[in-house]
């Protein structure tokens, strides 16, 4: 008797570790998974009410102006070697799309709304001259147009859907991105401009006209394939 007990023990053991060296293999199986996972670091909406003015207490010029450096400073942090996440875009026809899936390669996007003279100048000229210049230098890129639509749009398009029109013929991909979906990526100054690398990362960005071409140029050359 006391030989089968001692033998009943002996396999008891045995399957209580070979249980335990299955345990021991599949918590090693998750670690190295989870340590081979990285999470994906997206853009992070920067809450622009932080410019709005107080007019509660007032605020001098100086103040007025720390606040917007200090804006325009998290919205970079915010934006910049972060991922594009998904975010809703129509095509000129209605069409939706998820803009990550039209950002298979080197882009710049290029956005703006309808009613700054500014960024309308950069959408319809500015860039589109460049890009002409510099199309021997790099001639793969891609480049994106996305034509933020507001509210007021939405209630009187007569004046949006005009200029879209026009846009078609200057861009081979613009799309309509509605201003709450724009604001999730931080497409709130205009003209702005976002350099994405082929994996969907912000490089560089690109805020406000240029007051030469040389200069708008230059910020293309610096960020793109064609310094590389």
């Amino acid at each position: 008797m006391k030989c089968g007990t001692h033998h009943i023990q002996n396999v008891s053991t045995n399957i209580k570790k070979m249980k335990l060296r299955k345990y021991v293999r599949i918590l090693l199986t998750v670690l190295v998974l989870v340590s081979c996972t990285r999470p994906i670091n997206y853009v992070i909406e920067t809450d622009f009410n932080q410019l709005m003015p107080d007019t509660i207490n007032g605020e001098t010029e100086k103040e007025s102006q720390k606040k917007t450096q200090e804006f325009y400073t998290l919205l970079l942090s915010n934006t910049i070697d972060k991922t594009i996440p998904d975010i809703e875009i129509f095509t000129v026809d209605g069409k939706k799309l998820n803009l990550r899936d039209v950002l298979n390669t080197e882009t710049i996007i290029i956005s703006s709304d309808n009613h700054c003279g500014w960024g309308l100048e950069s959408l319809t000229n500015d860039l589109p001259n460049a890009m002409k210049n510099l199309q021997n230098e790099i001639p793969d890129i891609n480049i994106i147009c996305l034509f933020k639509r507001l509210k007021s749009d939405i209630e009187n398009p007569v004046a949006f859907n005009k200029t879209l029109n026009e846009l078609k013929f200057i861009y081979e991909s613009v799309y309509v991105i509605d201003e709450n979906q724009a604001y999730k990526i931080n497409l709130f100054p205009n003209p702005i401009r976002l350099y994405v690398n082929d994996n969907k990362v912000v490089t560089h960005i690109g805020i406000g006209t240029s007051l030469t071409e040389n200069r708008l140029l230059d910020e293309i050359r610096e960020n793109t394939g064609a310094n590389k």
